[in-house]
């Protein structure tokens, strides 16, 4: 999975606020399958704002969260089937498309 353009890894994946584009509280569980946003925000001009070949990837989102790009990307695009679910509110904006899912 990447976000922003960068991958997530063991490294990077309980705080992916640290990746250029990203704020807010933002953070990925292997073990669930499960990318968390509160109150996040994921912009980016050169690459998509999440990309996930993982099967079974859920999206928990709580507060208000927000996956702006502005160049020809998705803001969100799945390889595999993916879910969005939660509380809160995801807004997206994009020139390609919202969600790419195939």
């Amino acid at each position: 999975m990447w976000v922003a353009g960068t991958q997530v890894s063991d490294d990077n994946r309980g705080d992916l606020s640290a990746i250029d584009g990203v704020t807010g509280q933002v953070s990925y569980n292997p073990e669930t399958k499960v990318l968390r946003l509160q109150d996040a925000t994921i912009t980016s001009s050169s690459a998509i704002g999440i990309r996930s070949a993982i099967d079974g990837l859920t999206i928990e989102v709580a507060g208000t969260n927000s996956v702006n790009i502005d160049g020809p990307y998705a803001a969100i695009q799945g390889q595999q089937a993916l879910t969005i679910n939660g509380n809160g509110t995801l807004n997206t904006q994009s020139q390609n498309c919202a969600v790419f899912a195939f």
